[in-house]
């Protein structure tokens, strides 16, 4: 997956992806992953052996200048399962809108994980949605995504210490059935500098 301006519709950067068997080949169209219309940045990408999909994820400016972490499931035979899916979407007191703080910050920076044994992505971003918690309003959050790209539960922290975390990464050991998240980490800035 790449982001590019190539969209001749518009002059905006989008997600677009290709096949490996496809780069080789003199002419070749592109496949645009994101549905927007606004830019969108930063893909991430992960595979889901069983049903032969991926799932991309990206920050998506479709709702204005807070970006959110949208999602596509893509099929190993190049199509687009379903269409794109809000990943970052959370409506805890359940009145069928975005909670206010995730509507008012910013979600970025998605890396994708997969889970073998529950058969399940999982994507982890950096997020702003607590800025009474964060230094900077950057901690870490994750959710679960079924195979064909529906959230599975809803966000939760990973990690909401003081300062900023950002740059998040995932693994998956399917022996323990267990993921370890990596971060860049701030909590410590004015003795160690960042950590992870």
């Amino acid at each position: 997956t790449f982001s590019s301006t190539a969209n001749p519709g518009d002059s905006n950067e989008h997600i677009y992806g290709l096949f490996d068997q496809e780069i080789p080949q003199e002419v070749v169209s592109a496949k645009q992953l994101d549905e927007s219309t606004m830019p969108s940045y930063y893909p991430a990408v992960g595979y889901d052996p069983q049903s032969q999909r991926f799932l991309v994820a990206w920050e998506d400016t479709r709702g204005g200048a807070n970006t959110k972490i949208y999602g596509q499931i893509v099929l190993s035979g190049s199509g687009l399962y379903n269409s794109n899916s809000l990943i970052t979407y959370q409506d805890t007191n359940n009145d069928g809108s975005q909670d206010s703080n995730i509507a008012n910050s910013k979600q970025t920076k998605p890396f994708i994980s997969y889970d073998s044994v529950n058969q399940r992505f999982f994507v982890i971003w950096q997020d702003a949605r607590n800025g009474s918690v964060s230094l900077e309003n950057l901690d870490i959050y994750g959710q679960y995504v079924n195979s064909e790209g529906s959230p599975s539960g809803t966000n939760y922290s990973i990690n909401i210490a003081e300062a900023n975390q950002y740059n998040p990464t995932i693994a998956y050991n399917s022996t323990v059935n267990q993921f370890l998240a990596v971060w860049k980490d701030a909590r410590n800035y004015s003795s160690t500098a960042s950590d992870i």
